[in-house]
Order: C-alpha cells, then structure tokens, then sequence
C-alpha cells in the first residue's frame, strides 16, 4: 500500500498511465528529504493516476502536476484524521475514473479541481470537506454516489445525480445547465448564475433551481439576464448586480420570499 523510495543519487519517473499509491502525511514532495519519493529526480508524468491512500490526514504535496490523468482519495483515517488537502491547484484530463473519493476527505484548501468535459466524480464513501475550492466541471460530467459539494461551477450538463448536495454555492458559467436531475440544496447554499447571456435571449431557469427544496440564495452576476419558467420560492435572498436582470420567460411568474431581503 505504501511505497518509500530514500535514495538520493537515484532518479525515479512514473509515466503516462501508470498508477502510484502515497501514504506519506506529506504526499509527494518535488524535491527535498519529505514524501514517498525521495530521490535526486523526480519525474512526476501529468498523465498518470494518483492515489492518497494514508491511513492518517495528508497534504497532496508539491509534487503533485497541476495536470493529472486520475486523482483517488482512498484514506483511511479516523475522522477528523482523515483530510487529504491540495497543495496547489490540479486538472484531471482522463474521462474515465476521473475524480474517485473512495475513503477519507478531500479539502480543496481554496484551490481549484478541474472535473474535464466528459469526465466523471464517484463516491463509494468518501466526500470533501466544506472548504471552499471550487470544483470546476469544465464541461458535460456525470457524478455518482453521495457527495456534498463545496463550491462549485459548472461549463457544461453536468448529472449531479440523485443523493449529491450543494453545501456551498453553484456558479452557473456559459454553457453550464444541470442535465437530468435537480441538485439537492444544503441550507444556506447559494445558486449563481454568471453565464452573461443578455436581455434577449436570457437563461432559462432549469433543473438548477428547483421549484421544491431549491437553494437558500440566488444571485444574478456578469451581465446575464435570467428568464423564470417557473414559481418559486426562496427562504435567503436574491441579488441581482448591476447590467444583469431577472424577467419572465412566458406569463406571469413569482418569486415567494419567505426570509431574507
């Protein structure tokens, strides 16, 4: 499960599609006496799979690339001795095992995790903790399992299935919708549109705002005008910032606010 490798005058390369497991508290380091890997040269390939496997909290390390073929959090500490927090900010490029939270917790330390278009998020039991990151979806994605997401923003259809929740916010960007099933809200969670279409064409309201158990908040940013398809209600409040806005897409539509301002 665990792999040290100590010696200094050695180098060590993992390549494109090969898998390495790291136990170390400190991940993997690109230079230096901490981490796993140890050694002169450290050849950490942006294609290859990575995987947290510790039985105590971990940081991901300075070795870890920005770009990654699969990351997977399988630590199996005691909570609350069981986070692996990023180090830096990391892309995922591969479409298939993309993002895998097997055990453990995963906390973005206000750092960035790109999901790729196409690419997947599975929970077999683990989950992230509530700091924020985000986890940007660059494109479509299908989640499976029960996660609670922090922040998160979404460029595509993105399936959040049925058992996931927003603990935070989600960021709506261009191109971004929830495709076939509504998220589950958290009190308190913020829905975000920023996707800049104007007056004449709006965005029209979708699985991203229920018209039952829908978000806390709504927030309207970047120029985008939002088009309501529906009734709802909502328990926080709503912003709207200047030269974006909020209109009907057909009829008469209602905003029920029950708190908030």
């Amino acid at each position: 499960k665990f792999l040290q490798i100590f010696r200094r005058s050695a180098s060590f390369t993992l390549a494109s599609a090969g898998t390495l497991g790291i136990g170390s508290a400190d991940g993997i380091s690109s230079s230096g006496a901490t981490g796993n890997i140890q050694t002169t040269t450290r050849n950490f390939n942006t294609a290859a799979n990575y995987v947290y496997n510790g039985n105590a909290s971990q940081s991901t390390g300075s070795g870890l690339p920005a770009t990654v073929g699969t990351l997977t959090i399988n630590n199996s500490g005691t909570n609350p001795d069981d986070v692996v927090t990023l180090s830096n900010a990391v892309s995922i490029s591969s479409t298939t095992n993309s993002l895998r939270l097997q055990a453990g917790r995963l906390d973005l330390n206000s750092l960035a995790l790109t999901i790729p278009s196409n690419g997947t998020v599975a929970s077999t039991g683990g989950n992230f903790t509530a700091t924020a990151g985000p986890v940007a979806f660059a494109g479509a994605a299908t989640v499976s399992g029960t996660l609670t997401f922090p922040t998160t923003t979404i460029a595509g259809g993105v399936n959040f299935g049925t058992t996931s929740t927003i603990g935070t916010s989600l960021q709506v960007n261009t191109g971004g919708f929830c495709a076939s099933n509504s998220p589950i809200y958290a009190s308190g969670a913020t829905l975000i549109y920023n996707t800049g279409q104007n007056a004449a064409t709006g965005y029209g309201t979708f699985n991203e705002w229920p018209t039952t158990t829908g978000p806390t908040n709504v927030s309207i940013i970047g120029n985008t005008t939002v088009r309501l398809q529906g009734d709802y209600s909502l328990a926080g409040n709503l912003s709207i910032e200047a030269g974006s806005g909020l209109r009907s897409s057909s009829g008469l539509k209602t905003i029920t606010m029950t708190g908030g301002s």
